[in-house]
């Protein structure tokens, strides 16, 4: 419900404002308004699901300690791991000009198109992880996390074929001809992207196992890391070293990541079951090239063409390749999660 019911809210308040005449000032009224609206929501939703979370038994005192000595650290890890992706945007524009400005927050903002669907991949796994570490199952943490990390793969292939194929006919699509010129920055931040999505849930992983602490000194290591680069590399190179800065420290924190988790909790969430989504990935990228070629001289139309033909051959390779039992079980969670 709050993945709809905020966005049409704030859509709705976005053009009743700008029908008065607010302009620019009431775009962001709405989004607070919308964002306000559904927290109060949200809470009486949450009283009313869980009624016990209005009372603390008497013999269940929180700690205040224990608390933010557990949730500080987990929300300034958190918080250091999204501000990788807003500092060069706020680089760039203290650096370069308004017109290449405006087409880097353009290609920066599509980029993030693969961590919207991890975004959407963490409700479902973050209680699991949170279960299973608490109770010892780790073969089953581990499940989860190959599982969840597969799908978020298997996901992306479609689009990640096209925008990888055709990134300055994506971007005259969605932004119009001007944006065409971004596509080299563009492809440099969705290789960043990609690391993001190929270590999976890494950071609610390392924060349902209690290691927030972990994830809040690698963060803030690998901010301060970026600021040092985009100091030293937009003045150089402009929009490109604002991506390189920008993908370097987002592949270099999640990798780091990734191996620490390997090495301290023992889970990796690759195995040969990915070997299907590879060949799959392979031919679709493929089917792809060719349909590119074949409409090179029509980009709108093309760029349509090879979304369709993108999304129907992986879904039709996977298919005929027969999905593993653990496939359905989590289509079937991500279904119910959707619905619900």
């Amino acid at each position: 419900m709050y993945d709809l019911g905020q966005p049409l809210l704030g859509l709705a308040l976005i053009v009743s404002l700008y029908l008065l005449g607010y302009g620019l000032n009431g775009i962001v009224l709405a989004e607070v308004l919308s964002l306000g609206c559904a927290a109060i929501a949200a809470i009486f939703v949450l009283q009313k699901v869980f009624p016990e979370t209005r009372l603390v038994a008497p013999n269940r005192k929180m700690k205040p300690a224990e608390l933010l000595a557990y949730s500080i650290p987990a929300m300034l890890g958190g918080a250091f791991s999204v501000y990788i992706l807003w500092l060069d945007r706020i680089f760039v524009g203290l650096f370069l000009p308004t017109y290449e400005n405006g087409i880097y927050t353009a290609i920066s903002q599509i980029s993030t198109i693969f961590m919207v669907i991890s975004s959407g991949i963490s409700p479902i796994v973050v209680p699991l992880f949170s279960q299973y570490h608490h109770s010892g199952e780790k073969a089953k943490l581990e499940d989860v996390y190959r599982i969840s990390t597969k799908w978020g793969i298997y996901i992306s292939i479609p689009i990640m074929a096209v925008l990888f194929v055709s990134p300055a006919d994506s971007l005259s699509l969605i932004f119009g001809p001007e944006y065409s010129s971004g596509s080299v920055p563009f492809l440099i931040l969705l290789g960043g992207q990609i690391i993001n999505l190929v270590t999976g849930s890494v950071n609610p992983l390392l924060i349902m196992t209690d290691n927030q602490k972990v994830l809040l000194r690698i963060s803030l290591a690998a901010l301060v890391l970026e600021i040092i680069l985009l100091v030293i590399l937009i003045p150089l190179w402009g929009v490109i070293g604002a991506a390189l800065s920008t993908s370097f420290c987002l592949s270099l924190l999640y990798l780091y990541e990734l191996f620490w988790v390997k090495k301290h909790l023992n889970l990796w969430p690759y195995d040969k079951r990915y070997g299907k989504g590879v060949l799959a990935g392979m031919m679709t990228f493929g089917a792809v090239v060719i349909t590119r070629l074949v409409t090179s001289q029509f980009p709108v139309p093309g760029i349509i063409l090879q979304s369709l033909v993108s999304l129907v051959a992986f879904c039709g390779i996977l298919i005929l390749l027969k999905l593993d039992p653990e496939d359905r079980d989590f289509l079937k969670s991500f279904r119910l999660r959707r619905s619900g």
